[in-house]
């Protein structure tokens, strides 16, 4: 802090595709930091009034959503000083209609006077045509195994199936799994792991047999 003690702040992980999920420290901080004078203080303030424990980007007006991607993800995960720098880190993960340019545009807009936007890493999306039928067997085969819906769905992962033209990402997935994956004391229920391998075994025999 300011007068010089040591504050400790507790949050729970959550993985950047689930941002809603967490109880991120950050925010706190930032709310405690923005006490602070000067610039410091300023940015700060910004952080907090544009982005807070926001996960679909509101404030910053790019908090855009559509049918088939679903709400912008927004996820905060760092804050850092570098050459008396201060710097602010997201990630964000938007719908497939949506252009790198139009995001940058809104973000750009709400900018304080003075910062500069510096984008690390990008991954264009990929959306492949659902009715395809290298994807309606699977779909159909985790439908008959399970009693579910097997409509397919976008992701907000980085996939494997980038890798290669005509490939999708096929891991069956199950009511009430979301979040755990990519953090500590990762888990799959027994029950869930018989299930996908029933599915994959189905999958693989359709594909041997040509049915």
């Amino acid at each position: 802090m300011a007068d010089g003690t040591v504050k400790t702040y507790h949050g729970k992980k959550a993985p950047s595709n689930a941002p809603e999920m967490a109880d991120n420290v950050l925010p706190k901080l930032v709310a405690d930091a923005s006490q602070l004078t000067g610039q410091t203080g300023q940015f700060y303030q910004w952080v907090a009034a544009k982005i807070g424990t926001q996960s679909t980007g509101e404030n910053l007006g790019i908090n855009y959503q559509d049918e088939a991607s679903g709400a912008l993800q927004l996820a905060f995960y760092g804050v850092s000083i570098e050459a008396q720098q201060l710097s602010v880190h997201l990630t964000c993960r938007y719908p497939i209609p949506v252009t790198e340019d139009q995001l940058l545009t809104g973000i750009k807009a709400a900018m304080l006077p003075g910062m500069t936007l510096t984008v690390k890493r990008r991954y264009p999306s990929q959306v492949t045509d659902p009715t395809l039928p290298f994807i309606q067997q699977p779909s159909a085969i985790y439908a008959a195994d399970t009693g579910l819906d097997g409509t397919p769905v976008t992701t907000t992962g980085v996939t494997y199936a980038r890798a290669l033209p005509n490939i999708i990402a096929f891991g069956p997935s199950f009511p009430g799994q979301k979040g755990i994956a990519h953090k500590g004391d990762e888990w799959l229920q027994f029950s869930d792991w018989q299930m996908m391998m029933q599915i994959y075994y189905d999958s693989l025999l359709a594909v041997g047999t040509g049915t």
